[in-house]
């Protein structure tokens, strides 16, 4: 399964560190959102919706099985 993050209305919230990576790639401690999503739900496969000169260099999701997720908050 696939992993969608999507940076939402919530990209504003956290600039100026978003200015140059998408939300779920910002570090909380030793791992980013999305490792720690990666592990919890045991998928190797990620993408991105983020703003649109961001997603020329993250890779953007695929019409495939996919779980959306606002990467914002941590997984428990």
């Amino acid at each position: 399964m696939q992993l969608i993050f999507s940076d939402a209305q919530f990209w504003g919230d956290f600039l100026p560190l978003t200015y140059t990576k998408p939300i779920a790639e910002l570090r909380t401690g030793i791992l980013t959102f999305s490792e720690r999503w990666q592990k919890l739900l045991d998928s190797l496969e990620v993408s991105y919706i983020t703003e649109d000169y961001l997603q020329k260099k993250y890779k953007s999701y695929e019409k495939k099985e996919s779980l959306l997720i606002t990467p914002n908050f941590l997984p428990s």
